[in-house]
């Protein structure tokens, strides 16, 4: 599973047929010495500053690197790492589908084209709500907390992060008018957006309803309405009905919904 990870996310948007095969074998013939490691799954700029302290700049440096000490800077995190070096995958499709997570989320980012506006980026959060909402939908769950990460210009190479809990809900509304106003309220308009983080957690299946006398409705229509449309782009494809807002010539929705795996399909 890691190999084929790495062969999408590496090779295979450098081949003409977007097509890429990894063993271990051509693993370490082909991507030990490839740099720089933050290409690699699970290895971010933060943990390629820490590698960069012992001076490994590669997964080959890491094969070499006395375990001991990365056991010490990373903790069990380095077995991972450690693994992922030599190209092995040690967690099983079956143990994968039988883990239980303690909590439940569910997450969406995007390194965009280029650095957005604050008027721009507000339309890709937007795309991402959407996105986010229609699967909770799809599933029956309801979120009681919502969290956002906005990284700003690679110059800056820094973000805001936000996150609030909120009343159980599945409601694009709701959930969009909470966010909108938080990224209003905490994101200069002056800002040169490059990343943006979205995630709903405390998931649950809707135990209780919370009474609100000053509603004007509840939001059985919007959830009959994402189930529709779950339904509509599961039968004809994810482009076959779309937000107005995804036809703004800022947003990426439509073209993002041609790749395979976040990846360029074409």
């Amino acid at each position: 599973m890691y190999l084929a990870k790495i062969a999408l996310d590496i090779l295979s948007k450098h081949n003409k047929s977007h097509i890429a095969y990894l063993d271990e074998k051509l693993y370490q013939e082909e991507l030990w010495n490839h740099k720089p490691l933050s290409d690699f799954w699970q290895i971010g700029r933060g943990i390629e500053t820490r590698l960069l302290k012992y001076h490994i700049k590669t997964m080959k440096d890491i094969t070499l690197c006395d375990p001991k000490i990365l056991y010490k800077e990373f903790g069990i995190n380095a077995e991972i790492l450690i693994d992922h070096a030599y190209g092995r995958e040690t967690c099983t499709i079956k143990e994968i589908k039988n883990y239980v997570p303690k909590s439940t989320s569910i997450s969406i980012s995007q390194i965009l084209f280029r650095d957005y506006k604050y008027d721009e980026a507000k339309v890709i959060l937007t795309e991402m709500i959407d996105n986010l909402v229609l699967e909770l939908v799809s599933k029956k769950l309801y979120t009681s907390n919502v969290s956002v990460y906005i990284g700003f210009t690679r110059e800056e190479n820094f973000g805001i992060r936000f996150s609030s809990n909120i009343d159980l809900t599945n409601s694009y509304t709701n959930i969009l008018n909470f966010i909108l106003n938080e990224y209003s309220y905490r994101i200069p308009e002056e800002a040169k957006i490059r990343r943006i983080g979205l995630s709903f957690n405390n998931l649950d299946i809707k135990k209780y309803e919370q009474l609100n006398l000053f509603a004007k409705e509840d939001n059985t229509k919007e959830e009959t309405l994402g189930s529709v449309i779950n339904d509509i782009k599961n039968k004809f494809g994810k482009n076959s009905i779309l937000r107005c807002i995804s036809l703004d010539e800022n947003a990426t929705q439509k073209q993002r919904n041609a790749y395979i795996g976040g990846h360029n399909a074409e």
